[in-house]
């Protein structure tokens, strides 16, 4: 997709389903324009879940054109990732839990016979890509705030609250990270040709839900000074 003449020029779209979890970068209240580190940076508060994003995110690249799209906030773990509460995993993919045919498994999903997206020639289903170059970079600064680990994510509409199917996700995936918009933000990012990254904050363990256990402000301050830190790297490159 080529730029229009009326798109303003951003180095970085941040986008987060919850004012909180861009309380690091100040009041954001629905979208604000900042300068950090000389990267000019749009931050987006879309709502939670996969149509709030789908549709914020239309209405930004309507007029804006930004190098990169980053997803961040909060995310559950799943247990083999060896993740803990207020780490930061950053995805390599991002997967769609919800599309696909039901089968026998709860948990599992068939293909469909038609394809969710064709791009370049490539029939993408419930799968979509990541600037890995992004998550290396992303994952080198964010080593100094918090431990850090790389792997797929998934993105459901519904939160895991049994060990039973955080082990099924984990397992058909391969993924270390459960999220609820990833993947929608991931595709839109894939459609507008302008490169994705996410990363996020680790509030809790992928299982039987407590919300009394979850470190929600440690998880929200260690993806926050990581992506500051990474906002200011893309400042220095693009000078």
């Amino acid at each position: 997709m080529t730029r229009s003449h009326s798109q303003r020029h951003f180095d970085a779209l941040v986008v987060a389903a919850t004012r909180g979890e861009l309380s690091w970068a100040g009041d954001v209240e629905g979208v604000k324009d900042m300068t950090i580190g000389g990267a000019r940076t749009l931050f987006a508060v879309s709502g939670p879940g996969v149509a709030n994003s789908s549709y914020m995110l239309g209405k930004i690249l309507a007029v804006a054109r930004p190098s990169l799209i980053l997803c961040v906030g909060i995310g559950g773990a799943y247990r083999s990732s060896g993740l803990v509460e207020g780490d930061v995993a950053v995805a390599t993919a991002e997967y769609d839990a919800d599309w696909g045919v039901e089968t026998p498994s709860p948990e599992d999903r068939g293909r469909l016979s038609v394809p969710r997206l064709i791009h370049e020639g490539s029939e993408l289903h419930e799968s979509f890509p990541v600037s890995l170059p992004h998550a290396r970079e992303f994952s080198a600064v964010a080593g100094d705030f918090a431990d850090t680990c790389e792997g797929a994510f998934v993105t459901s509409s519904t939160v895991t609250a049994t060990l039973a199917r955080a082990n099924a996700l984990e397992d058909r995936f391969g993924a270390i990270c459960e999220n609820m918009e990833g993947a929608a933000v991931a595709q839109v990012a894939l459609i507008a040709g302008i490169p994705f990254a996410e990363a996020r904050g680790i509030s809790n363990i992928c299982g039987p839900r407590d919300i009394g256990s979850w470190r929600i402000k440690e998880a929200i301050n260690a993806v926050g000074e990581s992506a500051l830190a990474f906002i200011e790297n893309l400042g220095k490159e693009a000078q």
